[in-house]
């Protein structure tokens, strides 16, 4: 079964859960879904972004043209 498969029951299977095994399911994955593990080197490359911002060393875009960036990227996908 690929991961999309596996992923698309798990969505189903969640949406149709009842109270009783929703609960069951969040306490199984309780831990990982509130622990966020970033490693060394996401940390080193998101301090790096976040100081190129606020210094003004970064380059950014308004809002506004981020998403219609994004938009057309998704559109040629």
């Amino acid at each position: 079964m690929t991961i999309s498969a596996i992923k698309k029951e798990l969505h189903q299977f969640i949406e149709e859960a009842d109270e009783k095994k929703l609960k069951a399911i969040h306490l199984l994955l309780e831990n990982e879904l509130h622990s966020q593990n970033y490693s060394d080197k996401d940390l080193k490359k998101f301090y790096s972004v976040l100081n190129g911002y606020e210094t003004g060393a970064a380059e950014t875009l308004p809002a506004e043209v981020a998403h219609r960036e994004l938009r057309a990227k998704i559109a040629a996908m």
